[in-house]
């Protein structure tokens, strides 16, 4: 479980906010079927108490015939809206493993 997915529970502005950075199986489709009930059951769990986050490499988009993403999508778990977004036109690639830099703002529910 410790490459698929890690648990970080973080203080921001005195309120705990649970964040799990996942990494799906990439080749196997059952295996990554599996993960993918991992990684849901593990949400549900800390969701139910925190805001929780999942982010991560889920080697799956919403336009491929593996359901994967549309799954994860289909359960509800909410998105984030994106306010504002920059392209990096130039830099050099070492990994498929592209960064992503966010910021968030948090509101009271």
């Amino acid at each position: 479980m410790n490459r698929l997915a890690q648990v970080a529970k973080l203080l921001i502005q005195g309120r705990e906010v649970i964040v799990i950075n996942v990494h799906l199986e990439a080749f196997d489709r059952d295996t990554r079927e599996q993960h993918t009930d991992a990684v849901l059951q593990l949400y549900q769990r800390y969701s139910e108490r925190y805001p929780t986050m999942m982010v991560g490499d889920f080697n799956s988009s919403p336009d491929e015939a593996d359901p994967t993403i549309s799954r994860i999508l289909r359960e509800n778990l909410g998105t984030l809206e994106l306010v504002a977004g920059r392209v990096v036109t130039e830099a050099g690639q070492i990994s498929d493993h592209l960064p992503v830099w966010a910021v968030f703002r948090f509101t009271r529910r």
